[in-house]
């Protein structure tokens, strides 16, 4: 009977725990995220509205970010956050020997300079292009004292992975593999760069309309290639102009991409090699 009793005493009874508050996902309209990218980055997704959007759902999943206002409330208070977004929204697979004609072009033209001369590419992505451009420059015999190029790309990421170096196969895959040996090394299931070229490359994180720009020097060549497909009319001529204030005054080339749609400018100067277009400062 007492043990009945004490047991009755001890019984632990549960105290009643507060509710817990489900949030509500809430992922109607991204116009103000995008209007937000579009005046930090000046691109816009005007043809890849719907697939962006889908793209900034899954990264909200992804981080725990329940609607498009939360997000929206992080970007525009934290540059972090904001740069997050973009290295998520911006990354694009790319590979080595891509739009060759352009760079084969570029050879033919520097064999013929006795001076050293500058590149830059810009977007750089993660460094083919780059690459790219130093392989076939020595390979045309074109002297490795020669040639500097930078990189810039508004991708955070990106950068940090053309500074290292490190390549798939599918990367590789319009490489010869004579050139693979000459210019990588392997290591487990990637092919790194060779330090002599990654000597050669400074890459930074820049976005072409940020003022800074202008510090990072003068080019005798400059590549823009496929960023001008996420411009309108009004960036695509800003981000000319600015482009136009990098190079070089005389004898400076301007390339840019197949899809590229270029504003015309007083500052460029429309130009044909063979069935190769660039661009001359005017």
């Amino acid at each position: 009977m007492f043990e009945s009793i004490k047991k009755l005493f001890s019984t632990n009874v549960e105290e009643p725990q507060p509710a817990v508050e489900k949030r509500v996902e809430n992922f109607e309209s991204a116009e103000k995220i995008f209007e937000h990218f579009k005046a930090v980055t000046g691109m816009n997704f005007n043809k890849k509205e719907e697939i962006t959007k889908n793209k900034i759902i899954n990264y909200c999943k992804r981080n725990g970010i329940y609607s498009f206002d939360e997000l929206y409330q992080k970007i525009t208070t934290s540059k972090d956050a904001m740069q997050k977004l973009i290295d998520y929204l911006t990354v694009n697979e790319t590979f080595f020997y891509r739009e060759i004609d352009q760079v084969e072009l570029l050879c033919e033209i520097a064999k013929r300079s006795h001076d050293n001369f500058s590149i830059l590419c810009a977007p750089c992505a993660t460094g083919e292009e780059v690459y790219t451009i130093i392989i076939s420059l020595l390979e045309s015999g074109v002297s490795v004292h020669k040639i500097n190029i930078v990189g810039i790309d508004i991708n955070a990421t990106a950068i940090e992975m053309a500074k290292e170096g490190k390549y798939s196969a599918r990367s590789l895959n319009k490489l010869s593999e004579s050139l693979i040996e000459r210019y990588f090394t392997k290591k487990d299931d990637k092919f790194e760069i060779k330090n002599e070229l990654k000597r050669m490359t400074t890459f930074m994180q820049m976005n072409v309309f940020d003022e800074k720009l202008k510090s990072i020097g003068k080019f005798d060549y400059i590549f823009s290639r496929n960023m001008f497909i996420y411009f309108n009319e009004e960036e695509r001529r800003k981000a000319t102009n600015a482009f136009c204030s990098l190079l070089k005054e005389h004898n400076g080339y301007m390339f840019f991409g197949h899809a590229d749609k270029v504003e015309k400018t007083e500052c460029l100067i429309e130009h044909h090699i063979g069935r190769t277009k660039l661009y001359l400062r005017a």
